[in-house]
């Protein structure tokens, strides 16, 4: 019984450590995201009227990220998402304005860093919605049956110790494989992460927010 409720705790621990890990990486992300774009819509507000609809092509792919690429992104890649249209639209004007003479260097540097910022932590949201191994669950069922069986034989001669003992096995390992499920898949579980960030961006765009003052 020591042995195996040992080898379930280690197994739980690390599991749910790493899921929490997971989940902490994914918001990380989104916040790299929201914070490249706010930086590329300020670049775009500096660049005045040659940035053309440049605020508009990217309040589209903010709003496509939020309605179609965050439940389930674990199911496509970065290249075939949602929102792949929209980011497309969006690098290629910023690289043409990036091309202007008009703009002084510090300008386009910013331009292109800043949109670079938006792709790099796209893949990193995607390569975060990984959700946790199936064999990482199978293992825990595993451990948890073995645990509750071991359990019942040792008491079996005494039904209401036999009861309360189960019982509170079934609770601590269903919530723990439930912790690892939930933390594990970080854009559809329960706690997954947050999609303010970006949201706040596109809000922001939509008030003017970006725009320069004279």
């Amino acid at each position: 019984m020591p042995a195996l409720g040992t080898a379930f705790a280690v197994l739980a621990a690390f599991a749910v450590a790493n899921s929490a890990a997971g989940l902490r990486d994914a918001q990380a992300d989104v916040g790299r995201e929201a914070n490249a774009a706010a930086r590329l819509a300020w670049s775009l507000a500096d660049a005045g009227e040659q940035a053309g609809d440049g605020q508009v092509l990217l309040l589209e792919y903010l709003d496509a990220t939020l309605a179609d690429e965050w439940r389930g992104i674990d199911q496509v890649s970065p290249g075939s998402g949602a929102a792949v249209d929209e980011l497309t639209a969006v690098e290629s004007r910023v690289r043409v304005l990036a091309r202007s003479e008009a703009l002084g260097v510090p300008q386009r540097a910013e331009l292109l860093s800043a949109l670079d910022d938006i792709a790099g932590a796209r893949r990193g949201r995607f390569a975060s919605a990984e959700p946790v191994s199936g064999g990482v669950i199978a293992l825990l069922v595993l451990s948890a049956i073995a645990l509750l069986l071991n359990a019942t034989v040792l008491t079996l001669d005494r039904r209401r110790r036999v009861t309360t003992m189960l019982i509170g096995l079934v609770l601590v390992t269903g919530m723990s494989i439930a912790s690892v499920i939930t933390l594990g898949a970080p854009f559809s579980g329960s706690f997954g992460a947050s999609s303010r960030p970006i949201a706040d961006v596109a809000a922001d765009l939509r008030a003017g927010t970006f725009e320069l003052i004279p």
